[in-house]
């Protein structure tokens, strides 16, 4: 133990003491840092608290840093040389830990905070500097305080990022948001039964007239004479009559003919699942002024805007107001009880990032703290009543994967194109107790190897193949969905394992593996050159073995 007692600041005595907790147990080389700040000043308030902070480490080029990352099974950065920081909660940094290895010889680092507080890891490779920034309640007020709510485990261990990720894992599914997916009756069927996954807009494939005529591409897709041939869900945009990412959270009433298109897909058996926004109001909305009073404020009592390219003026609302609340789970219940959806895609919730908000008229502290997390745990847990009421089994699912919402979703969308830095670290950890959905790629420019990567990393590390447009179905790409089929049709008969099973880890050859390199790994204007084996497998343990 560490302490230092009624320190002085500021010619103020007695402002603030700082006791120091590390407890090591026997054999091990991780041990639990825990920090206490009592501040007893009547004018400075705690901003911040940076626990632990380390100097000199991590040198540049020797460690191979393994992170938790935005809508991937996580990244390992070789011999990095860079920066790495990120947000927790958020879908950037979804786990709370991270590991460092040079070979064998490892450090890790995580917190274990039941109430996922908000907090900020980084680590710099390039100047040698880590730690672990903590944002209290009432940050900048008065007086305020840092309690030991949680202890940070911080060590040495033998091993690489699959032993980190494991030890997590031991520590990750006794929180409340884990619980194994053979006990998840909550989830919908149609989900748990699920072989591949389709995202598209308005108009499928070019196809115009009734809405059945419509609903065709996806129809034939699907159909057992030279379709996929497993059960299909439907990730629905521009099904609105506003333009995307504006006029929010005003999606209804929709498009016309989307109740009857609606209507003929769900009596197909298909999982139909329009998109809608629980994170953001736009600014240009005619009744702007009801909603102001309830955004996310920054310390300077600004709004947190999105700046993405297709975005109205949307502004970031705070989770914790009930008039926010309010539009999205009534938003949802007409898309459920109405329209007679039988799924919702609810967007941002998993992925936008814990932001500190400074907003005096709200009901929870100022700053840091849990109040986030809870503000959105609960509106998850209306949208789930709502999703489930009156015998309705509407699946609900968010963007990216953010842990402490893994047992208010029914599925976790990773939408990241392929990596040759992608690992299974959130796969390892929550394998058995989430499911994750998605593996796109670039089928119109990417090579067959690619695609064929793509698709089959994503079926090894348990996720539900697809994501990608109707047009992928025609003859152009044939070869394309024919081994997106196989994908689909080994998932539907390996749910033993992919689903309710436990993913061990990856199988490491003991011969050489020939690779292949291509320049279209990632998305968009991201993609860059990489290199990958040609041949990568997986080893899986069904839960009764």
């Amino acid at each position: 133990m560490l302490e230092w007692n009624n320190m002085r600041w500021w010619k103020e005595n007695n402002a603030v003491s700082v006791r120091v907790i590390i407890d090591l147990p026997p054999n091990c080389g991780v041990a639990a840092w825990r920090i206490f700040v009592q501040n007893n000043s009547d004018y400075w308030g705690l901003w911040d608290v940076a626990f632990p902070k380390v100097n000199g480490f991590p040198e540049p080029g020797v460690y191979d840093i393994a992170r938790p990352a935005f809508a991937t099974g996580g990244l390992l950065l070789k011999k990095c040389k860079e920066n790495t920081e990120g947000r927790y909660p958020s879908g950037g940094w979804p786990m709370q830990f991270m590991s460092f290895n040079n070979s064998a010889n490892a450090v890790y680092l995580a917190t274990m905070d039941p109430d996922a507080r908000a907090k900020d890891f980084f680590a710099d490779a390039s100047k040698g500097e880590l730690a672990i920034v903590h944002y209290p309640e009432n940050m900048g007020t008065a007086g305020s305080d840092l309690p030991d709510y949680y202890p940070v485990a911080f060590g040495v261990y033998q091993g690489d990022w699959l032993q980190a990720a494991l030890r997590y894992r031991e520590w990750a599914i006794h929180q409340k948001w884990a619980k194994p997916l053979s006990e998840r009756y909550d989830i919908p069927p149609i989900m748990k039964n699920l072989g591949l996954w389709i995202r598209d807009f308005w108009i499928w494939d070019s196809t115009e007239g009734s809405p059945h005529q419509m609903n065709l591409p996806l129809i034939r897709a699907q159909s057992a004479e030279g379709g996929m041939a497993v059960p299909m869900g439907i990730h629905w945009y521009f099904w609105h009559q506003n333009p995307f990412d504006n006029q929010y959270p005003h999606l209804l009433p929709p498009k016309p003919g989307f109740r009857e298109r609606l209507k003929d897909l769900v009596e197909g058996g298909f999982l139909v699942m329009p998109y809608i926004n629980g994170g953001s109001a736009d600014m240009n909305i005619p009744d702007w002024d009801k909603f102001a009073p309830h955004a996310i404020c920054d310390e300077a009592g600004g709004f947190i805007m999105d700046t993405t390219s297709l975005s109205g003026r949307l502004v970031e609302m705070c989770p914790s107001q009930d008039f926010w609340q309010s539009k999205i789970v009534a938003l949802t219940d007409s898309l459920v009880h109405d329209y007679k959806c039988n799924g919702v895609y609810v967007d941002q919730v998993s992925a936008m990032r814990a932001e500190l908000c400074f907003n005096r008229g709200h009901s929870h502290p100022i700053g840091g703290g849990r109040w986030w997390v809870d503000g959105n745990r609960e509106l998850m847990q209306k949208i789930q009543y709502i999703a489930k009421r009156d015998g309705h089994q509407a699946v609900i699912t968010s963007e990216g994967a953010d842990e402490v919402f893994l047992d208010l979703v029914d599925g976790n969308l990773l939408w990241l194109g392929p990596t040759d830095r992608e690992i299974p670290l959130i796969n390892v950890v929550y394998s058995g107790y989430t499911i994750f959905f998605g593996s796109p790629c670039d089928y119109e420019n990417s090579s067959d190897r690619l695609f064929n990567f793509a698709q089959g990393q994503a079926f090894i590390y348990g996720r539900q193949n697809g994501w990608m447009d109707l047009r992928l179905f025609g003859p152009k790409f044939a070869e394309k969905a024919a081994y997106l089929r196989q994908c689909g049709q080994y998932r539907v008969v390996t749910k033993k394992f992919l689903l309710y099973g436990r993913l061990l880890g990856q199988v490491l050859p003991t011969n050489t593996v020939p690779t292949f390199t291509d320049d279209g790994f990632g998305l968009w204007k991201e993609k860059h050159t990489g290199t990958v084996p040609c041949a990568e497998a997986a080893l899986w343990k069904s839960e009764d073995c």
